[in-house]
């Protein structure tokens, strides 16, 4: 029985958010689509897809157990009353002993798959050929089509494309979960894109002409005008991210930050001083 708190590396104790961080940095790391091994990856994927179900958990965690143990960490517990007694027999009518556990099971399981996208793919509505992993070990084929402007977080549902285990009940569904890649230069807030701008305390007292570069790869000029303070912000309307399938557009938002330069010479620091008492003068 494989241990999937081991998997994901995490202790049994650990929180939902505690495993969704583990998850998803050892998702990223093992992705296929960034040259990592498609049955470990898989494993993490159904490790987390068990420990973040709760009626999965349960079964696994009941799997796990001794059946035979006793005390109060271990075992089976009964607790029958008449009621539970008759309803039990109740389903052994009519000749079928497993007609209780089918009426139960009316379908396969759902499964869920994560997908790591490129923040720029987003850009565009994309297609992707996926492997589903049926909890027996086999596999079907899938043709995805992702729509433009998906963030993390978003799931998409396709019916009857989960566990294909058990051929006598329909199949589960598929979830498909999208997880962005980190960017070097921006953090999404909404449909804006937000990115520094890091201008030393004399540049940002004097102005000057910066570049920004777009998701897309295209530049922007800007004009920093004299005496802009920390915090400042401006905004490149219409070259943030796409909201899901709409034809709205977020923007760039530059936020600018200012640095004080360090190791200076008695020189420098006089020209300074001299500086500030025309300023302030």
């Amino acid at each position: 029985m494989k241990d999937y708190f081991n998997i994901l590396g995490v202790d049994r104790s650990a929180s939902e958010d505690e495993i969704k961080k583990a998850y998803r940095g050892l998702a990223m790391k093992h992705h296929p689509d960034r040259g990592g091994n498609q049955t470990k990856f898989q494993e993490i994927e159904e490790a987390y897809r068990v420990l973040t179900d709760p009626n999965q958990r349960q079964q696994w965690e009941q799997q796990t157990q001794n059946p035979f143990g006793g005390g109060s960490g271990g075992g089976f517990h009964f607790n029958f009353n008449s009621t539970d007694i008759n309803d039990m027999f109740r389903g052994f009518q009519g000749g079928d002993p497993f007609h209780m556990f089918h009426r139960q099971q009316q379908r396969n399981r759902d499964l869920r798959v994560s997908i790591v996208l490129d923040l720029a793919s987003t850009l565009e509505k994309q297609s992707k050929n996926i492997s589903v992993q049926h909890l027996n070990g086999q596999q079907h084929q899938l043709t995805i089509e992702i729509p433009r402007g998906v963030r993390t977080g978003m799931q998409m549902k396709y019916a009857s494309h989960g566990d294909r285990s058990n051929q006598s009940i329909p199949p589960g569904d598929l979830y498909i979960e999208f997880q962005l890649a980190p960017h070097p230069e921006f953090e999404i807030e909404g449909i804006d894109l937000i990115r520094p701008v890091v201008l030393d305390c004399l540049t940002a007292m004097s102005g000057t002409e910066i570049i920004i570069n777009g998701l897309d790869g295209r530049q922007f000029s800007w004009t920093v005008p004299p005496g802009t303070q920390p915090g400042a912000k401006f905004k490149i309307q219409g070259q943030g991210i796409w909201a899901l399938d709409q034809p709205v557009r977020g923007s760039i938002i530059a936020v600018v930050a200012v640095t004080v330069p360090t190791g200076l010479t008695r020189d420098q620091i006089d020209s300074v001083i001299e500086l500030r008492a025309k300023i302030l003068k």
